[in-house]
């Protein structure tokens, strides 16, 4: 019985896999290593071989107080973090590996990809303020275009779409609104899921955010107690005066008399 894959970490296909991981190979039996060995690679999706440790897998025993091989996990660490956004394709040729009685390993190969994502907005999300003629951007982890749900990036107000332009240039995504916003307004930008594709063909993972525009209505009074012009007010009452919105001190406060 020839040694086999029994199981990698990524899986073939994963995708969002953290730029950091480390791979890992299980294989279905202890095996020790094989005249192509070394012919175990990391490559991207241009054929450009990462730079990695490539070994079995070592583990700790704390009862025993020293390390231990897994001879059936082969572990490749890369020297540096992954690229975002990009796919990646683990290789063991054959004959990589044998098991004690001398049988090779078949080839295997899987793929992997990590993470398009977004890196930044303006404005930045939760944003309180904001101009009604803003022009919202999205940066990108990497350059993309535009993908199958490219034409479902939206901007809307509670259930309501607004009207934008919306284009991708390089590594930015611009909307940019028909007409001005409305005032003192909570909006969401939402980016689905593969609405862009960076170059290797990784799609952007779906991200919202959200902002408030510019609040222009200026706190004003509401009423008073008592009321203006009111007589007969008991001597030891206390006045309270009502405004039409949460105000803070300004700097004339203790100008109140």
């Amino acid at each position: 019985v020839v040694p086999a894959v029994s199981g990698t970490s990524p899986a073939n296909g994963a995708t969002n896999v953290p730029v950091g991981t480390t791979i890992t190979v299980n294989l279905t039996e202890n095996t020790s290593t094989g005249p192509n060995f070394a012919g175990i690679t990391l490559k991207d999706a241009a054929g450009n071989t990462v730079t990695a440790g490539i070994d079995y897998s070592r583990y700790f025993d704390s009862y025993e107080q020293e390390w231990f091989v897994e001879y059936n996990i082969i572990a490749i660490d890369p020297a540096a973090n992954l690229a975002g956004g990009r796919i990646y394709t683990v290789t063991i040729p054959a004959d990589a590996v044998r098991d004690k009685d001398g049988n090779p390993n078949a080839p295997y190969s899987f793929s992997f990809s990590t993470p398009f994502t977004v890196t930044a907005t303006s404005p930045v999300s939760n944003a309180t303020m904001v101009p009604v003629d803003q022009t919202i951007t999205v940066t990108l982890s990497d350059a993309g275009v535009a993908g199958p749900s490219f034409n479902s990036i939206s901007l809307k107000t509670g259930a309501t779409t607004i009207q934008a332009a919306v284009s991708i240039n390089g590594n930015v995504l611009t909307i940019d609104p028909a007409a001005n916003l409305s005032n003192d307004t909570s909006y969401t930008v939402t980016i689905p899921a593969d609405s862009i594709r960076n170059a290797a063909g990784v799609p952007v993972n779906q991200y919202s955010f959200g902002f408030r525009t510019l609040d222009i209505v200026v706190p004003a009074v509401s009423g008073t107690s008592p009321a203006n012009g009111a007589t007969n007010v008991p001597v030891g009452t206390t006045i309270t005066v009502n405004l039409t919105e949460n105000t803070s001190t300004g700097p004339n406060f203790a100008g109140i008399t």
